[in-house]
């Protein structure tokens, strides 16, 4: 309660009161002491119960022309309850995680309409406060810190924006700031993430954009980078550790490339028990009995592919071993089924086949773990037949697509050229390039030839078990070859003897660009960089096929074009083999369906113009000239093919319904020589038939049955294949003698 009492006129508008026992001037009317009364005790309760509402409305409710009467209460009687009202507000601003400075908060406690002017009049008092409040906030982020409140802090940074607030931390709470700083590290550790300098920050702070909008200084900043680096080296060395056990949902498989430490996670979150266990312990059995981190990535791939479609069929609690032989129909036509967002096939054959192969193998061992050896395996009597003949392979290069792909090939790095240049000289694998050594030259005075050495990887296991060498030789007849092997060597001799490696193909990895902070790593460089950048450059300059399209290059593509180029040189089987480091002829001989495609490509075009200038004028006359457009593109399109496959037929609508059992011999059957192979076969087939033909009568007592219409029927469905047959081969013959001549 308020005690006021009128002492005397200062000036002609000024009076002298005793308010509290402080003598107070305050232009107020002598006649109104009692509503001075009222305000003075308003003021007090405002202040005292940090009633913001109550003080915005005081100059309002006491019809006051502006709040000089207040400021003057505040500076001579009520300053230290100002000072506490002021740490309240603050530090409520401060719990709700807004935004408090001293401008901000005169601003606050305005009357709606009101300015936040006069402060000047209590600059020295608000510094006061501020300097209360920082005292209060100090302690509270100390306990934030102690406790690794998260929630609080990130409020604390919003309410006094960063640089005062690691200000606070960096000067009074440097201990309790690193240990907040290291509990954050540790549950990032924990969770198995990667521990950076972003990583840490968005944790501890909620937001890097703190980081990003102000500039700090040097300390400060050494400060963090000592303690990313002190975690990043806890972390690197828990990364050398191998994290599997059953209770683990997510397995770390650790393996080193040089110096750099790279992992696998398998991932089995999304798998439900039982058959989470039993993938588990399947996996754990082959990795106690020592296979490799990228084998056994493969194994869990497949393993959960299936499980993945398998869980969706059956009940919830159902084991391997009580999946069906229905549900595992089911889950082969969900695989087939399945599509990606742009509507292709989500798998392959191929990749079904693999993962069906896995769980053949799954079954069989939890079959025989749980000794349960009388239960069939389902997935063992699921047959895919003929899985190879709808596999696509990688396509050869083009000769036009390879003279623009090396014309800008520069534009790319120089690994990158270099090995492009291996690769397209010599058919290496992209792994065996990126792992060859400096000691892969060698050079056979004898000979005056140089000879590359290199470990055949994918194949290492079966060289061995046929007694062979690990490392594969071939001679090395290009100079340019030769040359960018030694520049790699050199180029790569100083790195390679500081972190003793003997792998030319090798790098520094990229530290952190805004903080340096993350050491630096030496490692061979990764396939899918050397694919993506060729692709980009194609990109760039729009390097399409004949068709038009964007080619798109894969590191195989140059192994089967230096195998087509050496089959079509007239390399034998067995020579190019061995240069392919093929153990078995039928690897290389599957490229000769490349090499017949090869010469096709080369007569095709030319071979369907002159074809389709020799239809009869009866055939062209039942078209207009735009429908005769339109029939080249269909027959280029494929629309027009026959159903045997050897041919596009040339049949108007208005000829009518086709009666003909058989395209063989029609006048309106086009065909050249990229339908040989399919004349081949129909002709293989025609003559097994006949033979089987020639036994069914012998076996019936017919010995004259050249003289049966059947048999005559069949006989000469046979010389038309084999007059086709001859035609084309005529006409290969004859232009590729001339193309030779050309060259």
């Amino acid at each position: 309660m308020a005690s006021i009492k009128v002492t005397k006129n200062n000036k002609s508008n000024q009076k002298l009161y005793v308010i509290n026992g402080y003598s107070v001037e305050l232009a107020w009317p002598k006649d109104q002491i009692e509503k001075l009364f009222l305000f003075v005790n308003d003021l007090e309760i405002a202040l005292v119960t940090h009633d913001i509402t109550l003080f915005r409305t005081l100059s309002i409710q006491y019809n006051l022309r502006n709040r000089q009467a207040i400021f003057t209460l505040i500076l001579t009687v009520f300053h230290q309850e100002f000072i506490t009202f002021f740490v309240t507000c603050g530090l409520d601003f401060v719990k709700q995680g807004r935004l408090f400075t001293k401008k901000g908060f005169m601003i606050h406690i305005c009357p709606p309409g009101g300015r936040s002017g006069s402060m000047g009049r209590l600059h020295s008092l608000i510094n006061q406060a501020e300097e209360r409040f920082l005292e209060e906030v100090t302690a509270e982020m100390k306990i934030a810190f102690e406790t690794s409140n998260r929630l609080v802090i990130h409020k604390q940074l919003k309410a006094l924006q960063p640089i005062p607030f690691f200000e606070l931390a960096f000067s009074k709470l440097l201990d309790e700031f690193k240990y907040y700083l290291d509990c954050c590290a540790q549950e990032i550790i924990l969770n198995q993430r990667e521990l950076t300098w972003k990583s840490l920050w968005e944790t501890a702070f909620s937001s890097v954009n703190s980081y990003y909008n102000h500039n700090y200084s040097s300390a400060h900043k050494d400060f963090f980078l000592s303690v990313v680096t002190y975690w990043q080296k806890q972390q690197d060395r828990q990364s050398l550790k191998t994290k599997i056990h059953p209770s683990f949902d997510k397995w770390i498989l650790p393996y080193h490339d040089i110096q750099y430490v790279r992992k696998i996670t398998l991932n089995f979150q999304t798998v439900k028990s039982p058959m989470k266990d039993e993938i588990k312990a399947y996996l754990q059995f082959y990795f106690d009995n020592g296979e490799r981190p990228n084998s056994l990535s493969r194994r869990y791939a497949n393993i959960i592919r299936i499980t993945r479609y398998l869980q969706e069929i059956v009940p919830v609690g159902t084991s391997f071993l009580q999946a069906s032989y229905i549900d595992v129909l089911n889950m082969l036509d969900v695989l087939q089924q399945s599509k990606t967002k742009d509507g292709h096939p989500q798998y392959s054959l191929k990749t079904i086949q693999g993962s069906i192969s896995e769980a053949r193998l799954l079954f069989d061992w939890l079959k025989h773990k749980k000794q349960k050896d009388d239960l069939k395996n389902p997935f063992r009597r699921l047959k895919l037949y003929n899985v190879n003949s709808f596999i696509e392979n990688a396509d050869y290069i083009p000769d036009m697509i390879v003279e623009q792909m090396s014309s800008v090939i520069h534009e790319c790095p120089l690994h990158v050229q270099r090995i492009w240049m291996i690769m397209m000289n010599t058919g290496m694998r992209i792994s065996e390039v990126l792992h060859l050594k400096d000691d892969c030259l060698d050079y056979r005075k004898e000979e005056n030839t140089y000879y590359l050495r290199f470990i055949l990887h994918k194949t290492l296991k079966h060289r061995r078990r046929a007694g062979l060498e690990d490392y594969q030789t071939i001679p090395l007849l290009n100079e340019q070859v030769i040359n960018c092997i030694v520049e790699q060597i050199a180029y790569t001799e100083e790195l390679r003897q500081k972190e003793k490696t003997p792998y030319i193909f090798i790098r520094l990895s990229r530290g952190n660009r805004k903080t340096e902070i993350r050491q630096q790593y030496v490692s061979r460089y990764q396939s899918s960089d050397i694919s993506s950048s060729i692709n980009n450059c194609i990109k760039r300059r729009n390097i399409c096929d004949h068709e038009g399209n964007l080619w798109r290059y894969s590191h195989h593509q140059c192994r089967k074009t230096v195998a087509v180029n050496l089959l079509s040189s007239g390399g034998s089987i067995s020579e190019v083999g061995e240069i392919l480091g093929h153990l078995a002829e039928k690897s290389t001989r599957q490229y000769y369906q490349d090499v017949d495609a090869k010469k096709i490509a080369e007569l095709d075009q030319e071979l369907f113009e002159r074809l389709f200038n020799t239809i009869s004028e009866e055939i062209k006359e039942a078209y207009t000239p735009i429908e005769l457009e339109d029939l080249k593109k269909e027959i280029l399109l494929g629309s027009r093919e026959t159903p045997e496959g050897h041919g596009s037929c040339l049949k108007h609508v208005s000829f009518g319904p086709c009666k003909k059992r058989s395209c063989v011999g029609c006048s309106l059957l086009l065909t050249g020589p990229q339908k040989l192979t399919m004349w081949e076969k129909l002709r293989g087939e025609q003559q097994k038939y006949l033979k089987q033909l020639q036994q069914e009568m012998l076996t019936q007592g017919i010995r004259d049955y050249e003289g049966y219409r059947d048999y005559q029927s069949e006989l000469h469905l046979l010389s038309l294949y084999e007059d086709t047959i001859i035609k084309i081969e005529c006409f290969i013959d004859e232009r590729t003698v001339k193309n030779e001549n050309k060259q």
